[in-house]
């Protein structure tokens, strides 16, 4: 804490508690922070959340750092691969509702958000083609669809 005055108003809000210990013969206070089983919920969904969104920036600088040759007409893979990546995301908004565990349902939203993104790789790597961005891009906005909400 960066002062006295920022922890007594933390201490008063309740994000803080405060626990005496003693070291070398004097009490010394130590804050711990303390967070509401509402609260820890969402930080871990939140770290969850940020990471799979990095994961897809990363996939996104690998489809720009590796090049790759583009083969032939690929318009049947590319469709195919477009309505999936759709169908995923679709799919990821609707099973969050039905799975009754809102941990499970929520990583399950999340996974199936970023096979839109990893579709994309596939995409690339095997075609080499530009709908590869495309498709990472609507893994990202599965992402942004499913971001916590603070009231649970």
């Amino acid at each position: 804490m960066s002062g006295t005055g920022t922890s007594v108003h933390a201490l008063r809000l309740g994000l803080l508690s405060q626990s005496p210990t003693l070291t070398r013969g004097r009490v010394k206070r130590c804050y711990r922070v303390t967070l509401t089983g509402m609260d820890e919920r969402r930080t871990k969904e939140l770290v969850l959340w940020f990471a799979m969104v990095l994961s897809m920036v990363v996939y996104a600088v690998i489809t720009l750092l590796v090049p790759v040759k583009a083969t032939g007409d690929q318009s049947e893979l590319v469709a195919v691969l477009l309505v999936v990546a759709i169908g995923a995301v679709t799919a990821s908004l609707q099973l969050k509702k039905l799975i009754s565990d809102q941990w499970a349902a929520y990583i399950v939203a999340l996974v199936l958000s970023e096979s839109a993104a990893l579709l994309g790789v596939i995409l690339w790597f095997v075609a080499g083609s530009d709908v590869a961005y495309v498709l990472i891009g609507i893994g990202i906005a599965g992402l942004l669809l499913h971001f916590p909400k603070a009231d649970g």
